[in-house]
C-alpha cells in the first residue's frame, strides 16, 4: 500500500512540475496570469513532504529517501526563489534553472520508485 501511495505521489509531482513549466511559459510570453504558477507550486511542495514522510516512515529504500528529501529541499528554494523573483531579476534567473533541477529530480524519483518502467527487456518487432 505505501509503495503505492508512493508512487501516486511521484507521479503527481511529475505531472505538477511538468504543467509549471508550461503556465510559466504562458505567463512570459502569453497573458497567463502567474496565480496559478504559484498555487502549484505550493500544491507540488504538500506533495513532495507527503512523498518524503511516506519514503523515511514506511519505505526501506535508502536511493527513495534521498531523492525524496532532496526534492522537498529544491522545491521549497524553487518557491522562495518564485516569490523573490517578483521584486529580484536574480531571483528569476535562478528560478528556471532550478526548475530544471526540479524536473529532473522528480523524473528520477519516479523511475527510481518504479523501475520496471525502465528495467523492461527490450525485445525485436515481431518478438
Amino acid at each position: 500500500m505505501w509503495i503505492t501511495i508512493h508512487r501516486l505521489g511521484a507521479a503527481s509531482l511529475v505531472i505538477l512540475v511538468a504543467a509549471q513549466a508550461v503556465i510559466a511559459g504562458q505567463h512570459i510570453f502569453g497573458d497567463w496570469g502567474i496565480g496559478v504558477h504559484a498555487a502549484l507550486g505550493n500544491a507540488a511542495f504538500t506533495i513532495a513532504v507527503l512523498v518524503a514522510a511516506v519514503s523515511w516512515w514506511k519505505l526501506d529504500s535508502a536511493p527513495l529517501r534521498i531523492v525524496a528529501l532532496a526534492i522537498v529541499v529544491l522545491v521549497s528554494a524553487q518557491i522562495g526563489l518564485g516569490y523573490s523573483s517578483r521584486d529580484s531579476e536574480n531571483a528569476a534567473a535562478l528560478h528556471i534553472p532550478l526548475g530544471v533541477a526540479v524536473f529532473g529530480a522528480v523524473v528520477y524519483q519516479i523511475l527510481a520508485a518504479w523501475p520496471t518502467l525502465i528495467a523492461q527487456r527490450p525485445r525485436a518487432v515481431g518478438d
